[in-house]
């Protein structure tokens, strides 16, 4: 059900007792925690005809190395749509772009990834509903699709199951491509997931893609919620980019979007 990872260029999370005391003795700072660091993109749309989806994952390849040459990052994830409904059968060049990243990275089934759950997890090793421990945080890879495109709320008993087995001290993020409520004004929710999620403090925030016209935080059912616009497609927010998220120890979250096309910041999020 899960699977554990070593954090690439991982600075200690706990200090020795020895270093500590010779921190006291020489009267200098403790060190400082390196902030845990990851990206979410999602929507690609590989093969969607009229649009430059080549370039588009060059480009997310090309930005989250600079990213991770600059401070690491500790995972990426692309949360659904990685290729366009008509062409299922270009996952694995999406695949091959992806083993290019310097960092770990995961993926969820989109409702345009239209293959079995045999074939997807032929492909990336994992399925479809996963559950990824690392050393200071849990991810949760939520489906919420099949393979003819269908719109699901995801796997409740298993998500609750997932999230159970995780130590209620390590900060959880779920990742799913449909969202759990499937508009801002509240209408046709999941309300089995919400339950789900309700029930567990230590559930941090939620990451959606699929709504290409969204690229903010929300509160929504007491839960931070995130959209990051469109990394492709041929419609949507005004630019295409990806979702940043930091947070250290202290519980301090901060989340922001990066425009691709300009590589500037927006929507910085404190949470």
């Amino acid at each position: 059900m899960s699977q554990t990872i070593s954090r690439r260029q991982a600075i200690s999370l706990l200090t020795s007792a020895g270093a500590l005391v010779t921190s006291c003795t020489n009267n200098k700072p403790e060190p400082q925690v390196s902030p845990y660091r990851f990206a979410v993109a999602s929507d690609g749309h590989f093969g969607e005809p009229g649009t430059d989806y080549v370039r588009y994952y060059e480009d997310l390849l090309a930005s989250l190395s600079r990213q991770h040459a600059e401070e690491p990052l500790d995972f990426t994830v692309i949360n659904g749509d990685l290729v366009h409904g008509t062409r299922p059968d270009l996952l694995p060049e999406v695949k091959n772009y992806l083993e290019k990243l310097p960092m770990p990275y995961f993926v969820t089934r989109g409702n345009h990834d239209r293959v079995s759950l045999q074939e997807w997890k032929s492909l990336w090793g994992y399925p479809t509903n996963h559950l990824v421990k690392l050393p200071s945080a849990a991810l949760v890879l939520l489906d919420t699709s099949d393979s003819s495109g269908a719109y699901f709320c995801g796997n409740e008993e298993w998500l609750r199951t997932a999230i159970a087995s995780v130590d209620p001290s390590t900060p959880i993020f779920i990742f799913m491509h449909i969202p759990f409520i499937r508009s801002l004004t509240g209408s046709n929710n999941c309300d089995s997931i919400i339950a789900v999620i309700n029930s567990f403090p230590n559930v941090k925030a939620i990451f959606h893609g699929h709504d290409h016209s969204l690229d903010m935080g929300v509160s929504i059912a007491g839960k931070h919620v995130f959209f990051d616009g469109r990394l492709g497609s041929s419609w949507g927010v005004s630019y295409r980019g990806y979702r940043m998220v930091e947070y250290s120890l202290n519980n301090q979250y901060k989340s922001w979007q990066f425009n691709l096309e300009t590589t500037t910041i927006m929507n910085e999020t404190i949470f």
